[in-house]
């Protein structure tokens, strides 16, 4: 699993329908292996773990039943699947059994990972050509493909690594590994210039110091990490101000590849300096002792000086606005009604503005009208072109907590909250005197650090839809549950009730390190049979519905985005993959729109308008579909349909310029052709169909 983590991360986020559809498969295989393997028999959750993933389980069948008034139901589906993956994940990093030292050990190999995958990134940016590719507008999309969400995957990796390099029951030379790949992380971060990123991360950081035990440790650790990003930062920031200076693009090319081979020169030896002097500061740690009254009281000084400084700022904040801190919240909301540029040569981070206002209040507007359920899940960015005021046409709302209302109405918001405060309440059941141990505490603390930092940053961005980012916080959150169950009675203590079957095995019975309570009486064994076989009954049911609802429309995506890429030297070939498709996944109208654009392109526009009114009855309010309609129409001569396509198109996106146009020239000696429309459109076949 965490190899499949690392491997999203490197993977465009895991973003790719083609690349979780069959991920999710693998998580599924596992997870019934594992309950094969554990038996349900001595299978335990602790009562926070059972109800957190009864919440997210409800809160997915929820997402699979807004199928049914989705405008879109193939996007509902395979937004309920995405659903579905997470709640996979959750449930077998729930259901482990745990031990202290193999939770440390997964969550080492985790964050190590994502700090070889930050140098190798960092590496990257010595091959000029690899440098031109992996940064946009001077910003650094590598290796997620997304500014916001490449920040938000190093500053998960780096806030794990700096927890756990914290810990002095960990090995001395792991320590040193985990810091320096905090800091590589870090400096990958800083290439991003997510104003998101730096926004959200005194936030995160506030969070993790009041969650972590050893708040003192956890603060003086972070130490070597900041240290090193600071030095490099001068080089870091350079990147972006020397690529936003000169005018001209090929100046800016050049300086561009200059700039980021002097960030790796510069990085590359503040990393190896970190991993020495973490390093030895580890082993000189491991021999020290502080009393445990000492650790206490600075943990107490650290808390009060934690809530003096929240005070201070909170009071700084209200000077500095002029004890109007409403008025200051709403000029910037109308500063950020739209992208605005920085001078030329300044830091990205100076900037404000974007879209995201108008993105919110749409996603606002989506809720009042569909309370209750929602538009259905993945089905909100059509509903924005109805009611936008930007050019943009995302398909995303950009907010956690707006996705839950705009998608799935209350009801799907409050099932998420629920599981949400289930796992709060898990991670927090360690702070409770005895409960369980402080090391297991802690690693149940750091292990919701990647849930920690998903809820703050995808608040204001959208990083559902990342399973390298989703994965984490889900799994990780499980772990986090698992570790928290209460340990069971000792022996010597036990008393002649508990050979009850009711006090058997409750289900807190599992201790901290996930290990079963005594055997069960075989007498219990016999009574309990029928409940078992139910159980496993049900449970082989639901593996088998989830798998079909995985593997097919997995199966219809593998041939359309096969078709959309091959069809040119076969085009035969690919469309009767394309009919495969539509047969594996009835829902989606993603082959018969794909369909439509290459019978367009093969210049039979009969066909073609055959394929996109299929692609019409399957999902009506694609304004796609009916403008590809429209072109074939158009194509063919047939005027009228053309201009009804076009009408239809523009209802449903009454702003796009390129609708417009093709409405005011149907009819004229110059109507616009599918040709001349797909290069207006810059995209591929694979880009129109929404695969890309």
């Amino acid at each position: 699993m965490v190899a499949l983590l690392i491997y999203w991360g490197a993977h465009e986020g895991g973003y790719q329908p083609t690349t979780w559809m069959p991920s999710a498969l693998l998580v599924l295989g596992l997870l019934v292996a594992a309950a094969i393997g554990i038996g349900f028999d001595r299978m335990r959750l602790s009562r926070p773990a059972l109800i957190a993933a009864g919440a997210l389980a409800a809160y997915t069948a929820w997402s699979y039943l807004s199928i049914l008034w989705a405008d879109s139901p193939g996007d509902a589906l395979q937004g309920s699947d995405r659903t579905l993956l997470f709640l996979l994940l959750f449930v077998l990093f729930a259901l482990l059994p745990w031990r202290l030292w193999t939770a440390q050990l997964t969550l080492s190999l985790f964050a190590l990972g994502i700090g070889v995958l930050a140098i190798v990134t960092l590496l990257r940016l010595d091959d000029a050509a690899d440098v031109v590719g992996i940064f946009t507008d001077g910003r650094l999309t590598a290796p997620v493909g997304y500014v916001n969400g490449a920040a938000a995957l190093f500053n998960i990796g780096a806030l794990t690594a700096i927890g756990l390099g914290s810990r002095r029951e960990l090995p001395w030379w792991a320590r040193g590994p985990l810091l320096a790949g905090a800091t590589a992380a870090l400096c990958v971060a800083v290439l991003c210039e997510s104003r998101g990123w730096l926004f959200t991360l005194p936030m995160v950081a506030l969070l993790a110091v009041a969650l972590v035990p050893g708040r003192v440790r956890l603060a003086l650790w972070s130490l070597p990490p900041l240290a090193g990003t600071a030095l490099a930062l001068p080089a870091l920031l350079d990147v972006f101000s020397r690529f936003d200076s000169p005018p001209d693009p090929a100046v800016q090319r050049a300086e561009l590849i200059d700039a980021a081979a002097h960030a790796l020169h510069v990085a590359l030896p503040l990393i190896g300096g970190v991993l020495v002097v973490a390093t030895v500061l580890a082993l000189l740690d491991g021999r020290a002792h502080v009393p445990a009254r000492v650790s206490g009281g600075a943990n107490r000084v650290a808390a009060g000086l934690a809530i003096v400084g929240l005070i201070g700022a909170v009071g700084v904040g209200l000077a500095a606005t002029d004890f109007r801190p409403d008025q200051k919240i709403a000029d910037y909301w109308d500063r950020s009604s739209g992208y605005q540029t920085t001078d030329p040569g300044a830091s990205r981070f100076g900037a404000v503005g974007s879209n995201r206002p108008d993105f919110w209040r749409v996603s606002l507007k989506a809720f009042r009208d569909h309370p209750i359920g929602g538009l259905g899940q993945d089905n909100w960015s059509r509903f924005y072109l109805l009611d936008r005021r930007s050019g943009e046409q995302p398909k995303w709302t950009h907010s956690l907590e707006l996705r839950l209302l705009a998608h799935t109405g209350i009801v799907g918001f409050l099932l998420f909250a629920a599981f949400l405060g289930a796992v709060l309440a898990a991670a927090l059941r360690g702070r409770r005197p005895r409960t369980v141990a402080l090391e297991t505490s802690a690693a149940a603390a750091i292990a919701a650090l990647p849930l920690v930092v998903w809820l703050v940053h995808g608040s204001l961005d959208w990083f559902w839809e990342f399973p390298a980012l989703s994965g984490p916080a889900f799994a990780f959150a499980g772990l986090a549950t698992a570790l928290m169950r209460p340990a069971p009675a000792p022996a010597a203590a036990a008393t002649p009730a508990a050979a009850t079957p009711a006090a058997v095995a409750p289900a807190d019975a599992a201790g901290p390190t996930g290990d079963a309570p005594t055997s069960v009486p075989a007498r219990d064994r016999a009574a309990r049979r029928p409940l078992v076989l139910a159980l496993t009954g049900a449970a082989a049911l639901a593996a088998v519905v989830a798998a079909l609802a995985l593997a097919l429309p997995w199966a219809a995506e593998r041939e359309t985005t096969s078709a959309s890429a091959d069809w040119i030297q076969d085009p035969g070939k690919a469309l009767g993959q394309l009919d495969r498709a539509e047969s594996l996944n009835p829902l989606s109208a993603r082959a018969s729109l794909t369909e439509g654009v290459i019978e367009l392109e093969l210049g039979r526009p009969q066909q073609a308008e055959a394929a996109f009114r299929q692609a019409i009855e399957r999902d009506s309010g694609d304004w796609f579909a009916h403008f590809g309609a429209g072109l074939a129409a158009a194509a063919a001569g047939d005027e009228t349909a053309a201009r009804a396509d076009y009408a239809a198109a523009h209802a449903l996106n009454p702003d796009d310029p390129l609708v417009d146009e093709a409405l005011r020239r149907v009819g004229t000696s110059r109507p616009l052709s599918y040709t001349e429309a797909f290069t207006r459109l810059r995209q591929d076949v694979q880009n129109l169909t929404g695969s890309g």
